[in-house]
């Protein structure tokens, strides 16, 4: 194809003079873009890989940047459009727990034809607190609540699996020695041993597996020493005596302490073979006295081994009956 002649004729200067002209149009297109700052600008922290876990405390910060575009595009604009994000690893340690992370222009997102120039120096680095996450395998305890009747007693105490994983922050799993099962209920209607599916009780920032174990409680009879409890307490005393007797105390009452004998089940002391008095026949001076307490079994075979209260005061007031 033939190139026509006014384009033939001084081509090299026609062509320096195409290229000036589209480097003016360009600086001059370039010279109407402005620049401004975008304040309270979002950025999100957050760790790299699993390794890390933010400390409790803000993981959401704002910052100011600078921006370049058209006016009509930055008036368009809002903080949120521009939101940045930023990754913590181990590169960014700066003490124990302390990390740090310069923020650039790279870690906010441009709407388009806007593009961001710098951050504000006073706000372009960000500290927080970091914790290693690691694990742990601990034992469970058992939280047993409530009582047995008198008769029985807690025997031998399962828990399977005996130990747990727990996973979390470093400083809050270092301090964990044990961790305990939610409360296990106990009754005096319960006369066999039970099994029991417990939750395991931990901190809210650290995670238990496996989270339920079965806690297998052994209920046994007692057949050694039992204590009785609220067992009232009789006044024995010569009505004839001219002297009127009365405890200080209201409605007295004591525990008792028996050991039993080894023979059959019917010979066992129960809280109906218990007379508990206080015996003031001996005394003969009115005013107030304390007086020990004393225990008979009635039918049964055992001995008392123990009484609390073990006195109590007793008033006489001598009489005018004649």
């Amino acid at each position: 194809m033939r190139v026509p002649g006014f384009i033939r004729n001084d081509f090299w200067r026609k062509l320096v003079a195409l290229l000036f002209a589209v480097v003016v149009y360009s600086s001059i297109g370039y010279q109407e873009r402005e620049t401004r700052w975008i304040r309270n600008v979002p950025v999100e922290v957050r760790p790299a890989g699993s390794e890390l876990i933010m400390a409790p405390g803000p993981s959401n910060f704002r910052t100011d940047i600078q921006v370049r575009g058209t006016a009509a595009r930055l008036d368009a604009v809002v903080p949120e459009m521009f939101a940045g994000s930023a990754e913590v690893g181990e590169e960014n340690r700066r003490g124990t727990g302390v990390y740090s992370v310069t923020l650039e222009p790279r870690h906010f997102h441009a709407p388009r034809g806007v593009e961001v120039v710098r951050v504000a120096a006073d706000k372009a680095v960000l500290e927080l607190r970091m914790q290693r996450r690691i694990s742990k395998e601990l034992p469970v305890t058992p939280r047993v609540v409530g009582q047995l009747s008198e008769e029985f007693r807690l025997g031998e105490m399962v828990v399977m699996p005996r130990r747990v994983t727990v996973t979390g922050p470093e400083h809050d799993v270092n301090r964990l020695k044990e961790v305990l099962t939610e409360r296990v209920p106990l009754s005096p209607e319960i006369e066999e041993s039970i099994l029991y599916r417990a939750k395991v009780e931990a901190p809210s920032s650290v995670t238990v597996v496996p989270d339920r174990v079965e806690v297998q409680i052994g209920i046994e009879r007692n057949i050694g020493e039992v204590v009785w409890k609220d067992i009232p307490v009789a006044l024995l005393c010569d009505r004839n005596a001219g002297f009127e007797v009365s405890f200080v105390e209201e409605n007295p009452r004591v525990s008792v302490s028996v050991r039993n004998s080894a023979g059959a089940q019917n010979d066992r002391v129960t809280p109906e073979k218990l007379r508990a008095f206080v015996d003031v026949t001996r005394l003969s001076s009115p005013g107030i006295h304390k007086v020990n307490v004393e225990c008979h079994i009635r039918g049964g075979r055992g001995a008392v081994r123990a009484i609390h209260p073990g006195e109590f005061s007793v008033k006489i007031v001598k009489t005018n009956r004649k």
